[in-house]
């Protein structure tokens, strides 16, 4: 597993470069194909690593050439003019240049398979102020306590995790194992010396911004994860105790810029390419040092900013990403931000200890008027954990979001078999105000074994669902109303089965076929599909 991580980083991270650090812009190069790659997406297992394969394949994802990194030829010609890659992004066939003398730009403008360029980050001059607007803006209302009056199990951590009714669905046997959630934040300083967390569970580690180290600078991540992966028994266990974690810094402590949103864009592919299954990003964008790339209202619309559109794909893959919703309700700007506008994503919001709108959360609807937040968690005077084990309570919406993302990750873990929209599905329908969602609080607070127990034992596609999967045995077909056929073949290309389908069946109990890699096919008058399993 190292040697393949090694691998897959050598292929995606070579351009995250140090060697930038004294240039005074940066550009994001948009690229209009991948026509030279030195790759296919006929081997994707040198670029992806097999978790991923294994995850895509369980959901029924294909490999296209969004999947193909940004080819390095094309990177080569453009560094030849005179500046430095940063980083790339293969969903969005994009690549960051940093460079000291704009008059380059017009000439990477020529190249014939660039579309367009835009600045993303310059040389600030005042980088304190710009981490203080940072900072008011992504860890507000913290304040320090060492309150520990809880003695039961989850310690800390009890009361918004029972406000969820996590706790009956971790009874019931699910706690996250097998779910690796990736998270997506400023710095982890700390966990490594924590004897809250599992460091088995921290599967990988990564800082995309070049001057941060991972575990080092800042501590919001440390305490975002705390309310997922913390677990020592009487004191504090967060909403997934038994979940492999990836850490990924995307953040730049020292500015604020667009260029945050290209490494949080190279974070979730990276997440992808790894194999996880969720991505908690307790961050959000709406403005920045230089006012003129600053987001409107009207661009909430989940299509306009560069990592909505990304988040969007993620979703597309079944890689679902739990996001908070910020915490601008008391400010001039009062909306959500992005990325949390992107259809796609699980938008969380904050709630007090009554369940009712915390005051800083920040509303919908989106500009295209989409009910955003989806869903919200306690995130008022909650208790985390910082550096040095200390038990810190703080507020914000960043906090509300791990404490669902590690829920929804054991609800998932109960029921393999779901799609990412299945899942989301089943969570709005348990929540406080399904029938009348608002833009304070969206669907309102889930119950997360309700949700379970809901739906306990159901292995099927709905009548929505148009996707071919496989678990645990069990082929999940589309749903037609035509009759259709499924045929499997082995990697010889030996038919193994077929079998005529009627209309309406969603289900093939596969657990007679003898164990090893297939082909299924399925095929309708209108309709068909291809899935490599294996039994």
């Amino acid at each position: 597993m190292k040697r393949a991580i090694a691998i897959l980083l050598l292929l995606t991270l070579t351009t995250a470069t140090v060697s930038s650090l004294a240039a005074a812009y940066k550009y994001r190069i948009w690229l209009s194909d991948k026509q030279v790659s030195e790759y296919s997406t006929s081997h994707p297992e040198e670029f992806l690593s097999q978790a991923c394969l294994e995850r895509r394949s369980r959901q029924g994802v294909g490999i296209d050439s969004r999947d193909l990194p940004v080819c390095r030829q094309y990177i080569n010609q453009i560094e030849a003019l005179g500046c430095t890659s940063v980083v790339t992004s293969r969903w969005m066939n994009t690549v960051v240049v940093a460079l000291d003398d704009t008059a380059l730009v017009a000439e990477i403008a020529k190249l014939p398979f660039v579309e367009k360029t835009e600045c993303v980050w310059k040389e600030n001059n005042t980088p304190a102020q710009a981490n203080k607007l940072r900072r008011e803006r992504q860890l507000k209302s913290s304040t320090a306590s060492t309150d520990n009056n809880n003695a039961s199990t989850y310690g800390d951590a009890w009361q918004p995790i029972d406000m969820l009714h996590a706790d009956k669905i971790h009874d019931a046997g699910f706690r996250g194992e097998g779910m690796t959630i990736a998270v997506l934040d400023a710095g982890f300083y700390g966990v490594e010396n924590s004897t809250y967390f599992d460091q088995e569970k921290i599967t990988f580690l990564h800082a995309f911004p070049h001057k941060s180290l991972a575990y080092g600078g800042e501590t919001h991540g440390t305490e975002v994860l705390s309310c997922m992966a913390a677990n020592k028994s009487g004191s504090y266990v967060g909403s997934a105790p038994d979940a492999q974690y990836i850490l990924i810094v995307t953040e730049d402590i020292d500015s604020e810029y667009p260029i945050e949103e290209d490494y949080w864009v190279a974070g979730v592919e990276l997440a992808d390419s790894i194999g996880a299954d969720i991505i908690n990003t307790s961050l959000a964008y709406n403005t920045f040092d230089d006012s003129t790339m600053d987001y409107t209202h009207n661009d909430l619309d989940g299509k306009t900013a560069f990592s909505s559109r990304a988040a969007n794909i993620a979703f597309q893959k079944e890689l679902l990403i739990v996001v908070a919703a910020g915490n601008e309700y008391r400010g001039e700007w009062k909306k959500i931000a992005v990325p949390s506008d992107a259809e796609g994503v699980i938008t969380v919001g904050s709630v007090t200890s009554d369940g009712t709108h915390s005051p800083f959360s920040s509303c919908g609807y989106t500009a295209d008027d989409r009910i955003k937040p989806d869903a919200v968690a306690m995130g008022s005077s909650v208790n985390t954990i910082t550096a040095g084990d200390v038990i810190k309570r703080t507020s914000g919406t960043s906090y509300a979001t791990p404490i669902l993302c590690g829920a929804i990750a054991c609800l998932w873990q109960s029921q393999p078999q779901w799609s990412a929209k299945q899942l989301i599905e089943a969570l709005q329908k348990s929540s406080s105000q399904h029938d009348t969602p608002d833009a304070l609080c969206g669907y309102g607070i889930p119950d997360i074994y309700a949700a379970y127990k809901n739906n306990s034992g159901t292995i099927a596609n709905t009548p929505n669902d148009n996707t071919l999967r496989y678990h645990n045995g069990t082929l999940l077909l589309p749903y037609s109303t035509e009759a259709s056929t499924l045929t499997l073949y082995d990697t010889t290309g030996r038919l193994v089965l077929q079998q005529g389908i009627q209309s309406g069946c969603t289900t093939i109990d596969l657990q007679t076929i003898e164990r090893g890699l297939y082909i299924a096919v399925w095929q309708s008058a209108h309709d068909n599909k291809a899935l490599k399993i294996k039994r």
